[in-house]
Parts: structure tokens; C-alpha cells; sequence
């Protein structure tokens, strides 16, 4: 009879994981070019919901916190208009982050950047993006932003990111709404991290 009874509880659970896991991992697709060329329109991102928090499954309540984002994660967020978008960390409370000529400046030190030559840009250029492309490295994995010199690209003074509070960008920095329009974003609005995509 024992077994029966772990086979039983074994079954639960399997069948508890098949119904709230859809809740954990999801799939969301991406519209516009505020993060291209990682992703742009079309794209679906992966996201992994209790990659931070754990929360009852199908609503907003935290259960428990596992881990705060940390600098080049893409994450997940409800931005103030209540819209989601996907958006990169660069920066945590009690950061001081500004930018200089379209370069990030994080507590008093500019990133480095080495400029894409126009041959491997082909190769990694997809949607609109700006008229230079760089690798940006120096506040987590490396990335490739984009942004036209002296275009549309939103400035950022010199500041500290609050406390309980995340400074997100796009890496397209021509197109992005991002922490430099709506400031930085509470914690409890970051809902997951992308984990994967596919185009």
C-alpha cells in the first residue's frame, strides 16, 4: 500500500507542476525596435516569471522574494502606463548612473565601447536601428546598443537610482522609452527574466 501512496503523491504534484507551470514560463511576443537588434518585432521572448519572485500562481501576489535583477539582465516589467515591455537592468539602488555622448557613465566610470565596422554590422543588424551600432561591455553580459550621434537619443543627467528601485534601457537608444522618460522602476514591477527567444 505504501507505494501506491507515494505514486499517488508523486502524480499530484506532476499534475500540480502541468497546471501552474504555464504561469512560470511564458512566451511573450515583441512589438517594436526599442531593444533591437536583440529583439525586435516579431520576436518571442521566453520569460521566466519566478526567475525573482515567486507569486501565487495566475495573480500578482508575492510569495516569496528569491533574488533582485541584476545589471544586464533583460527582464520583464509593467511600465507606468500599465503596458509590459522588455527592458535591460543597468543599473540597482543606490547606482549613480548618467551619459555621456550616448555612453552610459555607472558610478562615475564610462562602460567601454569598440564601435561595429560596417561589415560585421550586416551581420548583426535586424529592425530600425541607429546609424552607429558598439558592443557596450562593463555592466554585466555584453551587449550591442545602437543610436544615431546627435539624433533622437534621450539624455540622462547624473543620478542615483533610489533604494527598492531598478534604472532600465533599451538598447536601441533612439527608439526606447525607457528610465530616462518614465525614471527608474519599482521592484514590484519587474514581473520575470528573458531567458531565451526566438525569431
Amino acid at each position: 500500500m505504501r507505494p501506491r501512496g507515494r505514486g499517488w503523491w508523486a502524480l499530484a504534484i506532476f499534475i500540480g507542476l502541468l497546471v501552474i507551470s504555464p504561469d512560470y514560463l511564458r512566451f511573450y511576443k515583441v512589438v517594436g525596435d526599442s531593444d533591437a537588434p536583440a529583439f525586435v518585432t516579431g520576436d518571442l521572448a521566453l520569460v521566466h516569471r519566478a526567475a525573482f519572485d515567486l507569486r501565487f500562481p495566475y495573480s500578482g501576489m508575492v510569495l516569496l522574494r528569491l533574488s533582485d535583477p541584476k545589471p544586464g539582465d533583460m527582464v520583464l516589467l509593467q511600465i507606468p502606463d500599465g503596458h509590459l515591455a522588455l527592458k535591460r537592468i543597468v543599473a540597482g539602488p543606490g547606482t549613480r548612473i548618467a551619459m555621456k555622448d550616448d555612453h552610459l557613465v555607472i558610478n562615475g566610470r564610462e562602460l567601454n565601447y569598440r564601435l561595429i565596422a560596417d561589415n560585421e554590422r550586416l551581420v548583426v543588424k535586424r529592425g530600425r536601428v541607429g546609424s552607429l551600432m558598439e558592443v557596450e561591455r562593463g555592466n554585466g553580459r555584453d551587449i550591442v546598443v545602437s543610436y544615431s550621434p546627435g539624433g533622437e537619443s534621450v539624455g540622462l543627467h547624473d543620478q542615483e537610482v533610489p533604494a527598492g528601485t531598478f534604472f532600465v534601457l533599451g538598447s536601441n537608444r533612439d527608439l526606447s522609452v525607457d528610465s530616462r522618460s518614465f525614471g527608474p522602476i519599482p521592484r514590484d514591477r519587474i514581473l520575470g527574466k528573458v531567458v531565451a527567444k526566438l525569431w
